[in-house]
């Protein structure tokens, strides 16, 4: 070879080339996207059983799954609370609302700090907001360990639980994203128009225990071949566990929030 030429990179690292692979892996991921979310909202389990037939399927592995939709649903959630129909809206009024124990609490914990209940309560929120976001690793893997339990005689191993519970969380995530979207759109008609909001944030809050109920029904069906009778018993269990979960959370969060406090004062 002569000195004088450069060998030729075996990549092309043309304008062309780059343009012509960023449309194809942009187009790629849009179409394993849409496949991924026709499966997950329209056949309960199926994503998952497809999962363990072909890993390497044509769909969005289930980690990346979650974590997206965790990050898009604790980025437009504060953005589409309302007054009358807030989810996860973890804070200090939140906490003590209707629960003289906690609020007896915070009135110590204020007393013996010596600040006003107003910087207190700032501080607080932001000791909150800074550790929700363990929530999202939570949440799965004790979610998985409910499903082992519920269906210990399946004999599955814990990652197989692990996948649906990714999968089902998915799902709600998404569910709620659009229940409190049409509440927040709802709202603004409301407003706009001068019409009464109404019934419709109870409506909508039983769409929020409902609408999971009959996909976890489905799911297990699908999944763990369960017969309509154990998978409607079931169901109710894992929706029973899961929200009993979030308030162990919350509860567990509260307690943290005000230790941290107190060491920092």
């Amino acid at each position: 070879m002569s000195p004088k030429m450069k060998p030729k990179p075996a990549t092309d690292l043309s304008i062309k080339a780059f343009a012509r692979d960023f449309v194809k892996e942009t187009f790629y991921l849009d179409h394993r996207l849409m496949k991924t979310l026709a499966m997950l909202f329209g056949k309960p389990g199926r994503l998952t059983l497809l999962y363990f037939k072909n890993p390497g399927s044509q769909y969005i592995q289930p980690l990346k799954l979650y974590f997206a939709i965790n990050f898009i649903f604790f980025l437009l959630i504060p953005i589409l609370n309302t007054p009358h129909f807030r989810l996860f809206s973890f804070n200090m009024k939140s906490m003590i609302y209707n629960n003289p124990r906690f609020q007896q609490i915070i009135e110590n914990e204020i007393q013996k700090s010596g600040v006003k209940p107003d910087i207190y309560e700032e501080r607080f929120n932001a000791n909150v907001k800074y550790n929700k976001p363990a929530f999202i690793f939570l949440v799965v893997p004790v979610f998985a360990l409910l499903l082992f339990a519920v269906n210990f005689r399946r004999r599955r191993y814990y990652i197989e639980h692990l996948i649906f519970a990714f999968h089902f969380l998915s799902f709600y995530l998404l569910i709620l994203l659009l229940i409190i979207a049409f509440y927040r759109a709802y709202d603004f008609g409301a407003k706009l128009f001068g019409f009464s909001v109404g019934s419709g944030a109870l409506v909508l809050g039983v769409l929020v225990f409902l609408v999971p109920w009959l996909y976890l029904i489905r799911g297990t069906q699908t999944f763990y071949q369960n017969k309509l009778l154990m998978a409607l018993l079931k169901a109710a269990i894992l929706m029973a566990g899961f929200w009993a979960t979030i308030s162990g959370y919350v509860i567990f969060l509260f307690f943290y929030t005000t230790l941290v406090l107190r060491v920092g004062y």
